[in-house]
């Protein structure tokens, strides 16, 4: 029985040794011989519409630019089609697969349509074509492709940007080569290397049909979607930016005695247009879609712009003399600013009503001041007035409560706007949807 086992053991040794060693290279050259006749013509299509099954295979994300509006990826395209005319068998079945140069057999001359490269064929004579004994083929040309994206900035740093590779079958019609998406991924990520700045999200697909010299043209569109990491953008310049629109309201609490006030307003005033420039540079220079950082920033930079016009005038009424009036409208708008600060620092209008007494002739003079104060009742002699009305209100006064004012009320202002401005960046980021 051991002997028996032994026997078939070597007996399938001997069978798969000489089928594995049946194989040479005499037997490859006359088939490609066979193959490559004078019959076989690689200029002809190998049927009446052939059908090529694309997609892309991507390496990695070197680049995508939102102001220059391109995308710089690498990896290749599978490339699938059948051409029955390379189909093989008998004498030749223990040849599986050959390859041969994309120059020696008709492949379909495929064209990136949005490269920035220049637009031309997607063949260089070296790339290898795979072909397999039922005639089908397989072509892998590999690039680094530069293409045109439509990006939309709207929501930078917090965006998402979808950039289309679109490809044809250059000079043939629909009804000749029939462009479809391959089977399974299309945009497959089995060697992807992550991106250190954007977040592969997902991708779609799809064919669109295009009147090119009287002729229908298949376009396959393959449409990956990116998001962008905001970490380093939210730390280096968002905070930034609120950091400074903060350090921009207590200018209001700085003395004009101290002479700080302007070259510190300033001094801000310069940082805001330092990061405005530096937020220019990378977004793109498009009307179609406003970058809502960009609105943030102007709307700071106009706060900013109104504390150095606000400040020039309350220096300019802290030096006023005392002997200068005040006028009635100022009265007015400094009394409401005062109640709508919250002003507790000075008493900005008082009037004395005189009341007679009936016993003895003297007056009660009774002094309103200002509301939350208590009230004053003195009785002196009498005046020959009975409504006076006194102001103790000095310019160096209408100066403070101006201060306080503006104080209060920036802060209140660059909350909102930055608030409302972060939240929609956020939302979008949340809920992105591509603006055409």
């Amino acid at each position: 029985m051991a002997g028996l086992k032994q026997l078939t053991w070597l007996v399938l040794v001997l069978q798969y040794g000489t089928i594995s060693c049946s194989f040479n290279s005499t037997i490859e050259t006359n088939l490609l011989a066979s193959l490559f006749d004078s019959s076989y013509n690689a200029f002809v299509r190998p049927s009446e519409q052939v059908n090529v099954s694309v997609k892309f295979v991507v390496n990695s994300l070197n680049e995508l630019n939102i102001k220059s509006q391109t995308m710089q990826i690498s990896g290749y395209l599978e490339v699938t089609w059948n051409d029955p005319r390379l189909a093989w068998g008998g004498a030749y079945s223990s040849v599986l697969t050959f390859s041969v140069n994309d120059d020696t057999v008709w492949y379909p001359p495929l064209v990136v349509i949005n490269s920035v490269d220049g637009l031309e064929i997607l063949d260089d004579g070296i790339t290898p074509i795979r072909v397999t004994a039922n005639g089908d083929m397989e072509w892998l040309p590999l690039r680094n492709f530069a293409l045109h994206c439509d990006t939309n900035p709207a929501y930078y740093p917090f965006d998402t940007q979808e950039c289309p590779i679109p490809i044809t079958a250059w000079s043939y019609a629909s009804d000749l080569v029939n462009l479809m998406a391959a089977a399974g991924a299309i945009f497959d990520l089995d060697f992807y290397d992550e991106n250190g700045e954007w977040e592969y999200v997902e991708s779609t697909s799809f064919t669109e049909t295009v009147e090119r010299a009287g002729h229908q043209m298949v376009t396959f569109v393959v449409v990956p979607k990116f998001r962008r990491r905001p970490a380093f953008f939210v730390m280096n310049t968002i905070m930034p930016i609120l950091f400074l629109a903060t350090l921009n309201g207590f200018i209001f609490t700085l003395t004009v005695e101290s002479g700080e006030k302007l070259g510190f307003v300033l001094t801000v005033l310069l940082a805001y247009a330092v990061y405005l420039t530096l937020v220019a540079d990378h977004i793109p220079t498009t009307s179609d879609n406003t970058s809502l950082l960009s609105v943030l920033l102007l709307m700071t930079l106009l706060l900013s712009v109104v504390s150095v016009i606000i400040t020039i005038y309350v220096i300019r009424c802290y030096h006023y003399s005392d002997e200068v009036p005040i006028s009635k409208t100022t009265r007015r708008v400094i009394r409401l600013m005062s109640y709508t600060s919250s002003w507790k620092g000075c008493r900005c209008k008082m009037k004395v009503h005189t009341e007679k007494d009936g016993t003895n002739g003297s007056v009660k003079k009774h002094v309103d001041k200002e509301p939350g104060l208590d009230t004053e009742n003195t009785w002196v002699k009498p005046i020959p007035e009975p409504d006076v009305e006194e102001d103790n209100l000095t310019w160096k006064e209408v100066a403070n409560i101006i201060d306080h004012f503006c104080f209060v009320w920036y802060f209140v202002a660059t909350f909102l706007t930055s608030a409302c401005c972060i939240l929609m960046m956020v939302r979008g980021y949340a809920n992105y949807t591509t603006v055409h």
